[in-house]
């Protein structure tokens, strides 16, 4: 039985919302937009918050800054500019360990120069994997070519 029903207190409403939305997370039941955007038709409803208020904690400029780094990093994605940007790391400092994580920690530090360190973050993450794909293909290459000679030696 909800709460709000039975406790007519503005606390208890809004516990009852995060405790929705903290259910919802957990269950799944709906995408993570979905159940971000409950307190938009909720805090109104409940009448916690009005909806103008509501949605200007949506809108505030920190979540916009989030926001439009995560929509700059899908479009790197996308564009395949994280293949290239791993590649090019890669072909400068090479695949030595220390250096690949200088270069990837320099590529981070150009990025943040412009978007916020969550967006860089989030940026980086393609580009890690592919640098990571790359040198899997590099090893598989490898030990394919390590164990065909091997075979050769013996078997031959």
């Amino acid at each position: 039985m909800p709460f709000p029903l039975i406790y007519n207190y503005l606390e208890v409403r809004c516990a009852f919302v995060v405790l929705l939305m903290g259910g919802y997370w957990v269950a799944d039941c709906f995408p993570m937009a979905v159940t971000s955007l409950i307190p938009i038709v909720l805090f109104p409803a409940l009448g916690i918050l009005s909806t103008a208020d509501t949605c200007a904690c949506y809108m505030n400029d920190t979540i916009m800054v989030f926001i439009g780094g995560l929509i700059l990093a899908i479009a790197i994605e996308h564009s395949n500019l994280h293949l290239r940007i791993a590649l090019g790391v890669m072909k400068t400092v090479g695949c030595s360990h220390a250096r690949l994580l200088g270069g990837l920690c320099a590529v981070t530090t150009f990025i943040s120069m412009w978007v916020s360190n969550t967006a860089a973050t989030a940026m980086m993450v393609p580009i890690i994997f592919a640098v990571l794909r790359e040198l899997e293909q590099v090893l598989n290459d490898f030990f394919c070519l390590i164990s065909d000679s091997m075979y050769e030696i013996l078997y031959k």
